[in-house]
């Protein structure tokens, strides 16, 4: 596979033209709906890590403005983020939050965490589908 690509670049700039990619960009547009999305959504709650902080992990196909659609899905939950790890490893984000609730505690009533993390999870699902090719 390296090979292929060595010498896919070697006769790209030996020849001085530039590539047509539209036929690779076609899994991404396959009925408009922008970007694959490779993997599920996971959103994992945990409140055994921290006894200050509910954290939250994220799982998921990268995107660019997908960090921003989680702020909003946060921000809208009523929560405060006090700490936040932003990871990227090739397409997919391990992201994660280490939040409190309206009170400045960490969330412990298993009805709000398990609203919380569909609410979450059906946000993130719904912007990576409307997601678009840049």
């Amino acid at each position: 596979c390296l090979d292929d690509v060595r010498e896919g670049i070697t006769r790209v700039l030996e020849s001085n033209t530039v590539p047509d990619l539209s036929s690779n960009l076609s899994r991404y547009e396959a009925g408009g709906s922008g970007f694959p999305v490779s993997d599920p959504v996971r959103v994992e709650i945990d409140n055994s890590s921290s006894d200050h902080y509910t954290v939250v992990e994220v799982f998921a196909s990268d995107r660019p403005g997908l960090l921003a659609a989680m702020a909003e899905a946060l921000f809208k939950a009523g929560v405060s983020v006090q700490a936040a790890r932003v990871a990227t490893q090739l397409d997919q984000v391990v992201d994660v939050f280490h939040i409190t609730d309206e009170a400045g505690q960490r969330m412990l009533d298993p009805d709000r965490i398990r609203a919380f993390k569909t609410t979450l999870t059906e946000q993130i699902e719904r912007f990576l589908s409307t997601a678009r090719v840049q």
